[in-house]
């Protein structure tokens, strides 16, 4: 899925990443970031796999990071902190901007939109919430879990979700209104990732 990868240990020195936690290229694909059991979030050089800088401030393990789509910002999450658990950072300075009061689990749910004005993650209830990624509030929260994507044009979000008679949904919803208008089966199986095409017209899901 474009721009994530998974990884056991970025540097062979130093060992900060376990399988279970998701990492992300940078836009220009130079910097990996990661999170981490050590409670900090990391970017490493691609080309040589050389650490840049860490940035810490949260209170358990980092199971989520995602780039911004210009690359300046840095999103991170994990799921306990006293006045939040996802966090925004400077990618340049490693300074801290912003702390959101959301949560991100083990399923490491994060995304920027395409114009990077929302953030996209998980809250307490287990459902999608979006963020104003600039001012840090809460705009609205979708049911689903485990994954989120946004459509290129950045107008709608798709989501997973669980229907008892047919297993594994994706349901699509409408930014500007918050109301759901496409409803899909994925199948037996919980949906774990989604992704939009390049040009919005399809998705593709991955179920687990």
């Amino acid at each position: 899925m474009g721009g994530e990868k998974r990884t056991r240990n970025p540097d062979p020195a130093r060992s900060y990443c376990v399988p279970s936690v998701r990492c992300r290229v940078s836009p220009d694909g130079n910097i990996l970031a990661s999170g981490g059991e050590d409670h900090a979030a990391r970017l490493w050089d691609v080309r040589n796999g050389r650490e840049l800088r860490e940035s810490r401030g949260h209170t358990s393990m980092v199971w989520g990071v995602a780039f911004s789509p210009n690359g300046r910002t840095l999103a991170s999450g994990s799921e306990h902190g006293k006045d939040g658990a996802i966090k925004l950072w400077e990618t340049l300075s490693g300074n801290e901007l912003l702390t959101l009061k959301g949560i991100c689990r083990e399923h490491g749910t994060l995304a920027f939109s395409p114009n990077g004005r929302f953030l996209a993650s998980e809250d307490f209830e287990g459902n999608i919430k979006l963020w104003d990624a600039g001012q840090g509030y809460a705009l609205q929260s979708f049911p689903g879990s485990r994954a989120v994507a946004f459509s290129p044009n950045g107008l709608h979000l798709a989501s997973p979700g669980w229907d008892n008679n047919i297993g594994g949904t994706v349901k699509l919803w409408n930014l500007a209104t918050g109301e759901e208008y496409r409803s899909l089966g994925g199948g037996q199986f919980v949906v774990r990732a989604l992704a939009f095409s390049p040009d919005g017209h399809s998705w593709r899901h991955a179920l687990g």
